[in-house]
């Protein structure tokens, strides 16, 4: 697994996990495992927990205008979608924590403070697709999948 920069549990926290964090969740799953399956490892994909979360609750569902921009990107939408709140357990079972924004990173921080020395900002400057068109969804996803793909490069 030799240029691959993953930890086994991963979790992208976003406010409220109904766009950017579940994109982050789908997409880190299938670039993984297409790494994997290029390097002839595919058996260690299973290995790895790669989740998201809302930092406030949320009982809202995840957005179709990210599915869609997933879709048109060539992912598989999982069918047991679902919005999940982050709650301590999530935070100390995890190895790597990505918050989507740094405004983000500070509020999750403040709750979380001994999470600090695991948590990185996934995108320095975010779109925030909430409540847009398409096609900011569509930039949106664009601009994880390239954080992504340089996280496993």
């Amino acid at each position: 697994m030799e240029g691959i920069k993953i930890y086994r549990k991963t979790i992208f926290v976003d406010g409220a996990n109904v766009d950017r964090s579940p994109m982050a969740e789908i997409i880190m799953k299938q670039e993984l495992r297409e790494r994997l399956k290029r390097d002839l490892l595919e058996e260690k994909a299973s290995k790895f927990e790669i989740d998201s979360a809302a930092l406030f609750t949320s009982m809202g569902k995840f957005k179709n205008n990210a599915i869609e921009a997933l879709k048109v990107l060539g992912y598989e939408i999982p069918l047991n979608l679902e919005v999940r709140n982050l709650n301590k357990m999530k935070v100390l079972m995890r190895d790597k924590i990505y918050v989507i924004d740094p405004e983000l990173k500070e509020l999750f921080l403040s709750q979380y403070p001994e999470a600090e020395k695991r948590t990185e900002v996934l995108l320095q400057e975010s779109i925030d697709p909430w409540g847009k068109s398409f096609d900011e969804y569509l930039a949106s996803a664009l601009q994880i999948r390239a954080a992504i793909r340089k996280i496993l490069d």
